[in-house]
């Protein structure tokens, strides 16, 4: 996941199956105008996966992702 902005803070970073659960949680501090993170679903098993983030307290994106 890249963000390229200027606000600074947490980041919220939530991964969601596809029942809504949600199976991942990462919380990372940007401190630059750019935050490049990966996300380690290896022990996910394949499927689709709803990925959230959040910024300052608000919705920034929402993206669909499929492991395969």
């Amino acid at each position: 996941i890249r963000i390229d902005n200027d606000a600074q803070g947490t980041i919220l970073i939530d991964v969601y199956d596809y029942t809504c659960k949600e199976v991942r949680a990462i919380r990372v501090d940007k401190a630059g105008t750019v935050l490049q993170e990966t996300l380690n679903l290896n022990t996910l098993p394949n499927g689709m996966y709803t990925v959230r983030v959040m910024q300052e307290g608000k919705f920034r994106a929402i993206r669909k992702l499929i492991k395969q």
